[in-house]
């Protein structure tokens, strides 16, 4: 199953658990490629659950971001999703959003 989950999703980081929250609890923790050989070596028995970290972060350029939105909304929408209308000019409203400002339609 580990090996399946890496061929699907590269080899991430994970956590094989057993028998959470009782008296016997065991986490092993590893890439999934060395989680497997740690289990084929000292396979276990028991309740199992998998955690399986999400996808690295990939470094966001901004303008990329903004050409993407622009070329995705039509400039109604633009302006809807941000908040704020006006005459073909809007400001982003929202600092989390960090596009800063699209000036004309």
């Amino acid at each position: 199953m580990l090996l399946d989950c890496q061929s699907v999703l590269g080899d991430r980081k994970a956590a094989v658990c057993r028998e959470l929250t009782k008296k016997f609890e065991e986490i092993r923790r590893g890439t999934l490629e060395e989680l497997a050989v740690g289990m084929k070596e000292k396979p276990v028995k028991g309740e199992i659950v998998v955690v399986i970290d999400r996808v690295g972060q990939s470094t966001v350029n901004p303008s990329d971001l903004e050409a993407d939105l622009r070329d995705a909304l039509k400039p109604d929408d633009r302006a809807r999703c941000l908040g704020c209308r006006g005459g073909g000019t809007w400001v982003a409203a929202s600092q989390s959003l960090s596009i800063g400002a699209w000036i004309g339609s």
